[in-house]
């Protein structure tokens, strides 16, 4: 199986954010893609992706850099690279 593409959204779970990720978890690519939706709130956003694609969702305030630190650690152990952030969160 081809490693899936890894992708980070942060600000994820209201308008714009939300959009990015339905329509990444929607996208047919030649690789996977490997979704990690980040908020404040960590919010499960219920949306189902296709395509082999798959969500995960996580807590990250990019003001603490001891939420950006633990989130990171986390999203690493995953042992993929991140290949894209969609950098959304607001200030």
């Amino acid at each position: 199986m081809t490693a899936p593409l890894t992708i980070v959204v942060n600000g994820a779970n209201r308008r714009l954010g939300r959009g990015i990720v339905q329509l990444l978890a929607s996208t047919k690519h030649p690789r996977p893609l490997h979704i990690h939706a980040t908020s404040r709130s960590g919010t499960n956003l219920d949306i189902t992706p296709s395509h082999a694609n798959t969500i995960s969702y996580s807590t990250l305030d990019i003001c603490s850099p001891t939420s950006i630190s633990t989130s990171l650690q986390t999203m690493l152990k995953s042992n993929t690279a991140i290949e894209i952030l969609i950098n959304n969160a607001g200030v």
